[in-house]
Formats: C-alpha cells, sequence, structure tokens
C-alpha cells in the first residue's frame, strides 16, 4: 500500500507491481488495504518528512550530530502536542 500513497499510484497499477513480483491480488483487496492501512501509512510518512525537515535544519545551524537524536524527538512531541491543542 506504501505505493499506492507514495507514488499515487491507481489499484490497478499496484495490482500489476504486485502481479510482477508473483502476487495475485485483485484491485479490490489493493483498495481494501489502502482503507485499512492507509490512514496509518500516511501518518508515517508524514512523520518520517517532519523528522527528516528536522534534521536537516539542525543540521543547517550546527547542532551537534550526537545531540540530534534527542532533539529531533523533542520537536516531533512538540509538534504532536501543539497539533493536539489545536484540533481541541
Amino acid at each position: 500500500m506504501y505505493l499506492y500513497h507514495r507514488f499515487l499510484l491507481s489499484y490497478r497499477d499496484v495490482q500489476e507491481l504486485l502481479f510482477e513480483r508473483g502476487i495475485n491480488v485483485s484491485h479490490e483487496t489493493v483498495r481494501a488495504w489502502c482503507v485499512r492501512f492507509g490512514p496509518d501509512l500516511a501518518e508515517a510518512l508524514r512523520h518520517r518528512r517532519l523528522r527528516v525537515l528536522v534534521k536537516r535544519i539542525l543540521r543547517k545551524h550546527g547542532f551537534p550530530p550526537d545531540q540530534q537524536d534527542g532533539a529531533v524527538q523533542t520537536v516531533l512531541k512538540q509538534a504532536e502536542a501543539l497539533s493536539a491543542t489545536w484540533a481541541s
């Protein structure tokens, strides 16, 4: 389902790609998987992009590399807290 959400392929495109790899599923099955797993996958993709962006900003401003992981976690927690506040 990563292919469908990441590269904006149709269900039939994903079906054909899977068939080329020896996995025979219908486009309806691909659609059902997207409905079931899509929201979690989309959230993971957004989270990963944010993580990369924060690391780039830290690197640009000379933040020590050995402390970047902790700083990224802090920024992500703050972003989640802000989004929860804005949602309510």
